[in-house]
């Protein structure tokens, strides 16, 4: 399933945080912009943004989670708990470092470089970055070409490219090119590569700074191998989740041939170590040898006293449950990790439907809501402060929207 933005108009709004549970405390200090972010007693909680100095690189990490992610293939996931996944398999141009809500460079070797007005943008990719076994050549410009155009297919059929890529010249283009022929990624003639380190994108319309550059740091401009790929991506839906390869530390478990064993849809996730993976390319430290994703704790409490008791390792894409997360914060306060800015949870009314489609009405509800007393049902306010906007402080767009 996607995961949906729904605007709404909302008598009971909180900001929550994103909570994490871990079996063991963390030594390393966390950064003064994100500690800042955090108000009262969840400022105690801010979450590390730097490994531990004693940390020691092997082992395995168990996550638990409730469910499952929306898609493993990085080209269609549009889903947080995918997003971790993605991120821990894939190298996309630009990625956000811990605490930070600024995209530093990651296949890319450097900022992109923007000219012609705000609508061209040039990016120059980094050298001996190597796809996992048994692709194992270097990655070049023509795979991140490659990647984004193959999300335009209707088996990978990806949620976002046609807000943050339109603007790319030719897009239309490809869009009908696509209906022609569902099984061809189509060329997106707005996106050339000069040589195997480079690639540009040219804009119809000035918006490289707002918003395009940022959404190269998405799981979309994650290379794919097309000359590996596109075999599987003639197929509805696209079975390349099947047979994926990686660029980041970690890969999907897989057998010699490269079909994916390590997942099982609804059940477990296992990555192990990528072995083309250079970590002189890369500032992920990656300790780990191998993280095991176990899915379907949907009993959250019982799932949270695991770990905080030392039996499993963290949570993975649940929120910690109230009687958790006191728990956690009065006997465990080393393994709870608060991140600010994460999403907002809010009761929507149905405008199309009485008495709701009623303003009156609307506005009644609102002023009576007591939205303290929904913050407690949450846990308080360690698990998000009351909101007064979708849109939470500290986020692009908020100052924007008044």
């Amino acid at each position: 399933m996607r995961s949906k933005l729904v605007w709404v108009f909302t008598p009971g709004l909180i900001a929550l945080l994103a909570l994490a549970l871990s079996s063991c405390g963390s030594s390393s200090s966390s950064s003064s912009g994100t500690a800042a972010q955090l108000s009262g007693e969840a400022a105690k909680f801010a979450a590390p943004e730097a490994p531990p100095d004693n940390a020691k690189k092997g082992g395995t990490l168990t996550v638990l989670s409730a469910g499952d992610v929306d898609y493993i293939d990085p080209g269609a996931t549009y889903y947080a708990f995918g997003y971790m996944v993605a991120y821990a398999t894939q190298r996309p141009l630009f990625s956000s470092p811990p605490g930070s809500l600024d995209a530093s460079p990651d296949l890319a070797a450097s900022d992109a470089a923007i000219t012609n007005g705000n609508k061209t943008v040039t990016v120059t990719i980094k050298s001996g970055i190597k796809y996992s076994p048994p692709v194992n050549r270097d990655v070049t410009s023509a795979d991140v070409k490659y990647a984004i155009e193959r999300g335009l297919l209707p088996g990978v059929v990806n949620g976002y490219e046609t807000i943050y890529f339109n603007a790319l010249h030719g897009f239309k283009d490809a869009q009908a090119a696509v209906k022609k022929d569902p099984t061809k990624a189509p060329d997106i003639s707005g996106i050339t590569t000069p040589d195997d380190h480079t690639i540009v994108f040219q804009l119809d319309q000035p918006v490289a700074k707002q918003y395009f550059v940022g959404a190269l740091s998405l799981p979309l401009s994650a290379p794919v191998p097309p000359e590996y790929a596109k075999k599987y991506d003639t197929q509805n839906p696209s079975t390349y989740s099947q047979h994926e390869v990686a660029t980041g530390p970690y890969m999907l478990q897989a057998n010699s041939s490269g079909t994916v064993t390590g997942y099982s849809p609804g059940k477990e996730i296992k990555l192990v170590r990528n072995p083309n993976w250079d970590p002189n390319t890369d500032d992920r430290p990656a300790y780990l040898d191998s993280i095991d994703i176990q899915e379907g704790f949907s009993d959250t409490l019982s799932a949270s006293k695991k770990i905080l008791t030392g039996s499993d390792e963290v949570n993975g894409d649940f929120g910690i449950p109230p009687e958790a997360l006191k728990l956690a914060a009065t006997q465990y306060p080393n393994q709870l990790a608060l991140t600010p800015g994460s999403g907002n949870r809010y009761i929507a009314l149905n405008t199309t439907k009485p008495p709701f489609d009623n303003i009156n009405v609307r506005k009644a509800v609102i002023a009576n809501s007591d939205r303290t007393a929904l913050q407690k049902t949450r846990g308080g306010p360690l698990a998000g402060a009351i909101a007064t906007h979708i849109v939470w402080p500290n986020f692009a767009g908020f100052d924007e929207a008044g």
